[in-house]
Protein backbone atom coordinates (compact mmCIF):
# COMPACT_ATOMS: atom_id res chain seq x y z
CA UNK A 1 0.00 0.00 0.00
CA UNK A 2 0.83 3.66 -0.13
CA UNK A 3 2.97 4.84 2.81
CA UNK A 4 1.68 7.71 5.00
CA UNK A 5 3.34 11.08 4.52
CA UNK A 6 6.14 11.91 6.99
CA UNK A 7 4.08 14.62 8.77
CA UNK A 8 1.30 12.08 9.49
CA UNK A 9 3.84 9.60 10.90
CA UNK A 10 5.38 12.35 13.09
CA UNK A 11 1.93 13.32 14.36
CA UNK A 12 1.13 9.73 15.29
CA UNK A 13 4.47 9.33 17.06
CA UNK A 14 3.88 12.53 19.05
CA UNK A 15 0.43 11.24 20.02
CA UNK A 16 1.92 7.91 21.12
CA UNK A 17 4.64 9.64 23.17
CA UNK A 18 2.05 11.92 24.79
CA UNK A 19 -0.09 8.94 25.77
CA UNK A 20 2.93 7.19 27.31
CA UNK A 21 3.80 10.38 29.22
CA UNK A 22 0.24 10.62 30.57
CA UNK A 23 0.34 6.99 31.74
CA UNK A 24 3.71 7.53 33.46
CA UNK A 25 2.46 10.74 35.11
CA UNK A 26 -0.74 9.00 36.24
CA UNK A 27 1.33 6.18 37.71
CA UNK A 28 3.51 8.68 39.58
CA UNK A 29 0.41 10.48 40.87
CA UNK A 30 -1.09 7.19 42.09
CA UNK A 31 2.13 6.38 43.94
CA UNK A 32 2.20 9.87 45.48
CA UNK A 33 -1.45 9.55 46.58
CA UNK A 34 -0.80 6.16 48.17
CA UNK A 35 2.21 7.61 50.00
CA UNK A 36 0.17 10.59 51.23
CA UNK A 37 -2.65 8.32 52.41
CA UNK A 38 -0.12 6.37 54.47
CA UNK A 39 0.73 9.63 56.26
CA UNK A 40 -2.68 11.38 56.36
CA UNK A 41 -6.29 10.14 56.35
CA UNK A 42 -7.77 10.03 52.84
CA UNK A 43 -10.24 12.88 53.52
CA UNK A 44 -7.42 15.06 54.88
CA UNK A 45 -5.41 14.40 51.71
CA UNK A 46 -8.36 15.68 49.67
CA UNK A 47 -8.68 18.79 51.85
CA UNK A 48 -4.98 19.51 51.50
CA UNK A 49 -5.25 19.20 47.73
CA UNK A 50 -8.26 21.52 47.65
CA UNK A 51 -6.43 24.13 49.68
CA UNK A 52 -3.61 23.97 47.18
CA UNK A 53 0.10 24.57 47.19
CA UNK A 54 -0.22 27.96 48.88
CA UNK A 55 -0.76 26.41 52.31
CA UNK A 56 1.85 23.69 51.76
CA UNK A 57 4.38 26.39 50.89
CA UNK A 58 3.77 28.01 54.29
CA UNK A 59 1.98 31.13 53.05
CA UNK A 60 -0.90 30.84 55.54
CA UNK A 61 -1.07 31.04 59.31
CA UNK A 62 -2.44 28.45 61.71
CA UNK A 63 -2.96 24.71 61.19
CA UNK A 64 -3.69 23.66 57.64
CA UNK A 65 -6.51 21.40 58.84
CA UNK A 66 -8.30 21.62 62.21
CA UNK A 67 -11.27 19.42 63.15
CA UNK A 68 -13.21 18.54 66.29
CA UNK A 69 -14.62 15.11 67.12
CA UNK A 70 -17.27 14.68 69.82
CA UNK A 71 -16.40 11.12 70.82
CA UNK A 72 -13.63 8.82 69.65
CA UNK A 73 -11.64 5.95 71.15
CA UNK A 74 -7.86 6.28 71.39
CA UNK A 75 -5.42 3.41 71.97
CA UNK A 76 -1.76 3.45 72.93
CA UNK A 77 0.52 0.43 73.20
CA UNK A 78 4.18 0.00 74.02
CA UNK A 79 6.65 -2.80 74.68
CA UNK A 80 7.18 -3.84 78.29
CA UNK A 81 10.77 -3.21 79.47
CA UNK A 82 11.69 -1.79 76.08
CA UNK A 83 14.67 0.14 77.45
CA UNK A 84 16.17 -3.06 78.91
CA UNK A 85 15.52 -4.81 75.61
CA UNK A 86 17.43 -2.18 73.62
CA UNK A 87 20.38 -2.49 75.99
CA UNK A 88 20.66 -6.24 75.41
CA UNK A 89 20.06 -6.43 71.66
CA UNK A 90 21.66 -4.89 68.59
CA UNK A 91 20.09 -1.92 66.85
CA UNK A 92 19.34 -4.08 63.82
CA UNK A 93 17.55 -6.63 66.00
CA UNK A 94 15.41 -3.91 67.59
CA UNK A 95 14.50 -2.43 64.20
CA UNK A 96 13.53 -5.88 62.91
CA UNK A 97 11.47 -6.53 66.04
CA UNK A 98 9.57 -3.24 65.70
CA UNK A 99 9.05 -3.81 61.99
CA UNK A 100 7.58 -7.28 62.57
CA UNK A 101 5.35 -6.07 65.40
CA UNK A 102 4.10 -2.95 63.63
CA UNK A 103 3.47 -4.80 60.37
CA UNK A 104 1.25 -7.21 62.30
CA UNK A 105 -0.57 -4.30 63.95
CA UNK A 106 -0.99 -2.54 60.59
CA UNK A 107 -2.75 -5.59 59.16
CA UNK A 108 -5.05 -5.71 62.19
CA UNK A 109 -5.96 -2.04 61.64
CA UNK A 110 -7.35 -2.95 58.22
CA UNK A 111 -9.18 -5.98 59.64
CA UNK A 112 -10.93 -4.05 62.44
CA UNK A 113 -11.52 -0.76 60.66
CA UNK A 114 -9.41 1.37 63.00
CA UNK A 115 -6.92 4.04 61.96
CA UNK A 116 -3.23 4.07 62.77
CA UNK A 117 -2.16 7.56 63.85
CA UNK A 118 1.57 7.24 64.43
CA UNK A 119 4.44 5.30 65.96
CA UNK A 120 7.02 6.89 68.25
CA UNK A 121 9.81 4.53 69.23
CA UNK A 122 8.04 1.43 70.51
CA UNK A 123 4.70 3.23 70.98
CA UNK A 124 1.81 2.57 68.58
CA UNK A 125 -1.26 4.86 68.49
CA UNK A 126 -4.67 4.10 67.00
CA UNK A 127 -8.00 5.98 66.76
CA UNK A 128 -11.55 4.98 65.84
CA UNK A 129 -14.77 6.97 65.67
CA UNK A 130 -13.21 10.07 64.12
CA UNK A 131 -15.61 9.62 61.19
CA UNK A 132 -18.64 9.69 63.51
CA UNK A 133 -19.35 5.97 63.15
CA UNK A 134 -20.72 4.32 66.33
CA UNK A 135 -19.19 1.20 67.86
CA UNK A 136 -15.68 2.64 67.94
CA UNK A 137 -14.93 1.41 71.49
CA UNK A 138 -15.83 -2.19 70.60
CA UNK A 139 -13.73 -2.04 67.40
CA UNK A 140 -10.69 -0.80 69.32
CA UNK A 141 -11.19 -3.38 72.09
CA UNK A 142 -11.33 -6.20 69.53
CA UNK A 143 -8.25 -4.78 67.81
CA UNK A 144 -6.41 -4.57 71.14
CA UNK A 145 -7.11 -8.20 72.03
CA UNK A 146 -5.70 -9.32 68.68
CA UNK A 147 -2.64 -7.12 69.27
CA UNK A 148 -1.92 -9.35 72.28
CA UNK A 149 -2.22 -12.44 70.09
CA UNK A 150 0.13 -10.92 67.51
CA UNK A 151 2.70 -10.10 70.20
CA UNK A 152 2.64 -13.72 71.39
CA UNK A 153 3.87 -14.75 67.95
CA UNK A 154 6.93 -12.49 67.96
CA UNK A 155 10.07 -13.46 69.87
CA UNK A 156 12.43 -11.13 71.66
CA UNK A 157 15.92 -10.93 70.11
CA UNK A 158 18.16 -13.79 71.23
CA UNK A 159 15.36 -15.28 73.35
CA UNK A 160 12.66 -17.93 73.24
CA UNK A 161 10.26 -15.60 75.08
CA UNK A 162 7.67 -13.63 73.16
CA UNK A 163 7.59 -9.84 73.31
CA UNK A 164 5.18 -8.39 75.88
CA UNK A 165 3.13 -5.26 75.29
CA UNK A 166 0.95 -3.02 77.43
CA UNK A 167 -2.21 -1.40 76.03
CA UNK A 168 -4.30 1.54 77.26
CA UNK A 169 -7.62 2.84 75.89
CA UNK A 170 -9.81 5.87 76.62
CA UNK A 171 -12.81 7.44 74.89
CA UNK A 172 -13.87 11.07 74.66
CA UNK A 173 -13.70 14.28 72.59
CA UNK A 174 -10.57 15.28 70.67
CA UNK A 175 -9.34 17.77 68.08
CA UNK A 176 -7.24 16.75 65.10
CA UNK A 177 -5.17 18.70 62.64
CA UNK A 178 -2.19 18.92 60.33
CA UNK A 179 0.58 20.84 62.08
CA UNK A 180 3.88 22.12 60.75
CA UNK A 181 5.08 22.88 57.24
CA UNK A 182 8.31 20.90 56.98
CA UNK A 183 7.43 17.23 57.39
CA UNK A 184 3.84 18.10 58.41
CA UNK A 185 2.11 15.68 60.79
CA UNK A 186 -1.51 14.77 61.34
CA UNK A 187 -2.09 14.64 65.09
CA UNK A 188 -4.83 14.28 67.70
CA UNK A 189 -4.96 16.63 70.66
CA UNK A 190 -6.80 16.94 73.95
CA UNK A 191 -7.25 15.41 77.37
CA UNK A 192 -8.65 12.22 75.83
CA UNK A 193 -5.28 11.55 74.19
CA UNK A 194 -3.42 12.23 77.45
CA UNK A 195 -5.76 9.95 79.42
CA UNK A 196 -5.39 7.10 76.91
CA UNK A 197 -1.62 7.41 77.31
CA UNK A 198 -2.05 7.24 81.10
CA UNK A 199 -4.18 4.11 80.75
CA UNK A 200 -1.27 2.50 78.91
CA UNK A 201 1.45 3.61 81.36
CA UNK A 202 -0.64 2.48 84.36
CA UNK A 203 -1.67 -0.77 82.68
CA UNK A 204 -0.49 -4.35 83.08
CA UNK A 205 1.79 -6.51 80.89
CA UNK A 206 -0.16 -8.31 78.16
CA UNK A 207 -3.35 -6.58 79.28
CA UNK A 208 -5.84 -4.12 77.80
CA UNK A 209 -6.38 -1.38 80.42
CA UNK A 210 -9.42 0.83 79.80
CA UNK A 211 -11.11 3.80 81.45
CA UNK A 212 -14.66 3.84 82.77
CA UNK A 213 -15.59 6.07 79.81
CA UNK A 214 -14.57 3.32 77.38
CA UNK A 215 -16.13 0.58 79.54
CA UNK A 216 -19.46 2.44 79.38
CA UNK A 217 -19.39 2.16 75.58
CA UNK A 218 -18.77 -1.61 75.51
CA UNK A 219 -21.75 -4.00 75.47
CA UNK A 220 -22.03 -6.06 78.67
CA UNK A 221 -21.02 -9.71 78.67
CA UNK A 222 -24.66 -10.67 79.26
CA UNK A 223 -25.44 -9.00 75.91
CA UNK A 224 -22.73 -10.90 74.06
CA UNK A 225 -20.20 -8.21 74.85
CA UNK A 226 -17.09 -7.98 76.97
CA UNK A 227 -15.96 -9.43 80.27
CA UNK A 228 -14.14 -6.79 82.30
CA UNK A 229 -12.11 -7.01 85.49
CA UNK A 230 -12.37 -4.02 87.82
CA UNK A 231 -8.98 -2.61 88.83
CA UNK A 232 -10.41 -0.56 91.69
CA UNK A 233 -9.94 3.16 92.10
CA UNK A 234 -6.32 3.98 91.49
CA UNK A 235 -4.37 7.21 91.38
CA UNK A 236 -3.57 8.13 87.79
CA UNK A 237 -0.80 10.67 87.31
CA UNK A 238 -2.27 14.02 86.31
CA UNK A 239 -5.84 12.70 86.62
CA UNK A 240 -6.38 11.82 90.30
CA UNK A 241 -8.44 8.78 91.31
CA UNK A 242 -10.03 6.82 88.48
CA UNK A 243 -11.97 3.56 88.28
CA UNK A 244 -10.42 1.47 85.53
CA UNK A 245 -10.88 -1.98 84.02
CA UNK A 246 -8.94 -4.71 82.24
CA UNK A 247 -10.51 -6.46 79.25
CA UNK A 248 -10.59 -10.27 79.27
CA UNK A 249 -9.97 -11.44 75.67
CA UNK A 250 -12.83 -13.57 74.38
CA UNK A 251 -13.08 -16.44 71.95
CA UNK A 252 -9.50 -17.64 72.29
CA UNK A 253 -8.20 -20.87 73.76
CA UNK A 254 -6.23 -18.81 76.25
CA UNK A 255 -9.28 -16.85 77.49
CA UNK A 256 -9.68 -18.79 80.76
CA UNK A 257 -5.93 -18.72 81.36
CA UNK A 258 -5.89 -14.98 80.61
CA UNK A 259 -8.64 -14.34 83.13
CA UNK A 260 -6.70 -16.16 85.88
CA UNK A 261 -3.46 -14.41 84.97
CA UNK A 262 -5.09 -10.97 84.80
CA UNK A 263 -6.79 -11.50 88.17
CA UNK A 264 -3.39 -12.25 89.69
CA UNK A 265 -1.72 -9.29 87.97
CA UNK A 266 -4.47 -6.81 88.95
CA UNK A 267 -4.32 -7.89 92.61
CA UNK A 268 -0.52 -7.72 92.59
CA UNK A 269 -0.56 -4.23 91.11
CA UNK A 270 -3.04 -3.06 93.76
CA UNK A 271 -0.80 -4.40 96.56
CA UNK A 272 2.22 -2.53 95.16
CA UNK A 273 0.13 0.66 95.20
CA UNK A 274 -0.96 0.11 98.80
CA UNK A 275 -4.47 -1.07 97.91
CA UNK A 276 -6.17 -4.40 98.48
CA UNK A 277 -8.49 -6.10 96.02
CA UNK A 278 -10.08 -9.52 96.36
CA UNK A 279 -11.38 -11.71 93.54
CA UNK A 280 -14.89 -10.74 94.66
CA UNK A 281 -14.04 -7.03 94.37
CA UNK A 282 -12.64 -7.48 90.88
CA UNK A 283 -15.39 -9.76 89.56
CA UNK A 284 -18.55 -8.75 91.41
CA UNK A 285 -18.15 -5.08 90.58
CA UNK A 286 -18.89 -5.77 86.93
CA UNK A 287 -20.05 -9.39 86.67
CA UNK A 288 -23.67 -8.30 86.32
CA UNK A 289 -22.99 -4.88 84.90
CA UNK A 290 -25.57 -3.34 82.66
CA UNK A 291 -24.59 -0.70 80.19
CA UNK A 292 -27.08 1.77 81.65
CA UNK A 293 -25.91 1.31 85.24
CA UNK A 294 -22.27 1.77 84.25
CA UNK A 295 -23.11 4.96 82.37
CA UNK A 296 -25.03 6.15 85.42
CA UNK A 297 -21.98 5.42 87.56
CA UNK A 298 -19.82 7.31 85.09
CA UNK A 299 -21.87 10.47 85.65
CA UNK A 300 -21.00 10.26 89.31
CA UNK A 301 -17.27 9.99 88.57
Amino acid sequence: GVEDPPHIIRSRLRGLVDRVKVRVMQGDMDKSNRLLENVFPADVVQQLKQRGARDLAGNSRGPQILRRHDNVTILFSDIVQYTDLTAMASTDDIVNLLDSLFRAFDSLCDKHGVSKVETIGDAYMVVSGQDGEPGHAARVAAFACEMLEAARGIRKPNSEQHVEIRIGIHSGPVSSGVVGRKCPRFCYFGDTVNTASRMESHGVPMGVHISKATAALLPAQSDGGWRLLWCGKQHIKGKGEMSTYVVVPRGSEEAAEDKTRLLRVVKGKAIKEGRKLTDADILDKISHRKRGSLVEGLRGG
